[in-house]
């Protein structure tokens, strides 16, 4: 499932907020990207599995959280 494809400090954007992360391609998936344990530390977030939501505290930009949207509703 994994293609040899790898993006190193890619931009990606979280609600308004820009990041770099390093992805690795993956086929077949029906995700846009999955962060992985050890960047979701690096950049101090919770994960409020049972409200669907992540709170970032990343260095040097407020404290935001993202909640997740299908279909057009909140979840």
């Amino acid at each position: 499932m994994i293609d040899s494809r790898c993006y190193k400090r890619y931009e990606v954007v979280i609600g308004e907020v820009k990041t770099w992360v390093d992805l690795i391609k993956l086929v077949r998936m029906e995700y846009d990207a999955i962060l992985g344990m050890d960047w979701l530390s690096t950049h101090h977030t919770h994960v409020d599995y049972h409200q669907k939501r992540i709170t970032f505290k990343m260095k040097g930009i407020l404290e935001f959280t993202f909640e997740g949207v299908k279909n057009g509703k909140r979840i």
